[in-house]
């Protein structure tokens, strides 16, 4: 699995908090989208320090429902499986079995899934993060109210198969004050206009500015 290494430095360690939007018109959608925070449960997987994402599935048939909830529990039991794993080891190791889950679906006939799969998975241990996307879905980061989308580039072009739906990795440094956006399509719409898309993103950034919790 390919690593990417992206922003500034910092030495300091971070406490992660999250707070989650999630935004649906019925409890229709429910099955087909989920957040997710996960912090660990002993003192021995404190040096992994927090596992975070956002999954969605277009795909609304009764197949279809409640795989995030199955891909977001095969992350988390992979990730802190193994305490002694440096963090980002268990990452990549909770992003395999995710790929393997998927897999698995496919080659028991669940494939009205395939290429409807939009999500995005990040790990904070100390100062440092770690993430991956798949399908449309970002991660954007929010510093000195400035927004940036750090995962471009992150998800493979061509023939789709289930075993590359997470195929590469970026990491970086952190900073207390830092914000981290993990977020499916929806959250900001297609604009006709790139420039008017772009304002409306700095726009909402500025309006969470206040609202989200950073980094500590």
């Amino acid at each position: 699995m390919a690593r990417k290494q992206t922003p500034p430095p910092a030495s300091e360690k971070i406490t992660a908090t999250a707070n989650e939007i999630f935004v649906a018109k019925s409890g229709f959608l429910k099955p087909y989208a989920t957040g997710f925070q996960y912090l660990p449960d002993n003192i021995a997987r404190e040096p992994l320090g927090m596992l975070a994402g956002a999954l969605a599935i277009d795909d609304r048939s009764e197949t279809s429902g409640y795989i995030v909830n199955f891909l977001a529990s095969l992350a988390k039991k992979e990730y802190y499986l193994n305490p002694r794993r440096p963090a980002i080891e268990s990452f990549e190791a909770a992003l395999h079995k995710v790929n393997l889950g998927l897999s698995e679906l496919a080659k028991e006939g669940n494939t009205e899934w395939i290429g409807t799969l939009n999500a995005a998975v990040c790990a904070v241990e100390r100062n440092n993060l770690h993430f991956s996307v798949a399908g449309k879905a970002k991660v954007l980061l929010l510093r000195d109210r400035r927004l940036s989308v750090i995962s471009d580039g992150l998800v493979e072009t061509g023939e789709y198969h289930p075993m590359k739906t997470f195929t590469d990795v970026a990491s970086g440094k952190i900073c207390a004050g830092d914000r981290i956006l993990i977020t499916t399509p929806e959250l900001f719409p297609p604009f006709p206009n790139p420039n008017s898309s772009a304002r409306r993103l700095v726009s909402t950034a500025r309006d969470w500015n206040d609202s989200l919790k950073p980094l500590s």
